[in-house]
């Protein structure tokens, strides 16, 4: 890969005498290879806002003591806010620490939502798997017709910068 002292150095030389066309054509180059692969995520470890936020919940931020109905919509408003960028943007991961914040909204409205509620830990565990193991599937399902829906609300120019939805 050339850096861009090797090409000052090529028009210093008189070798390439078009250098700005050739960084145009590479950065053109570069934004259609990054469109094709617009739908490859790659693992990294605790590198982001999507891995402290996956944590979060697991080192006892949530107090499901203290939870109130104002926290828990608040919560499920932020989930649902960062599930939309996630469909516009195309990133399944940024999904994975709404899921963990959804996990305790599920839990606080399955032990709160009535007088015969479960108490049962392992009822109340299995049933808020249930509920995200269905969030997932439908995700996972629909994923393609809901980022069409949503992007066709969104402005061209601003669709035109995302990667593209497969046909």
């Amino acid at each position: 890969m050339l850096r861009q002292e090797d090409l000052d150095a090529a028009v210093t030389e008189r070798i390439v005498t078009q250098a700005q066309a050739l960084r145009d054509f590479a950065a053109k180059r570069e934004r259609a290879q990054v469109a094709l692969l617009g739908h490859e995520e790659r693992f990294r470890f605790m590198r982001g806002f999507n891995d402290f936020s996956m944590a979060l919940p697991g080192v006892g931020v949530f107090n499901m003591t203290t939870m109130t109905a104002a926290v828990a919509l608040l919560i499920a408003a932020v989930a649902t806010l960062l599930a939309l960028v996630a469909v516009v943007i195309d990133r399944r991961a940024l999904l994975v620490s709404t899921f963990s914040y959804l996990g305790i909204v599920i839990v606080y409205a399955i032990t709160t939502t009535r007088a015969t509620a479960p108490s049962d830990p392992g009822t109340v565990f299995f049933s808020t798997l249930a509920v995200l193991g269905i969030l997932v599937l439908g995700l996972g399902v629909g994923w393609q017709p809901l980022r069409r829906v949503v992007l066709a609300m969104l402005p061209s120019s601003l669709v035109a910068e995302l990667p593209t939805v497969p046909v």
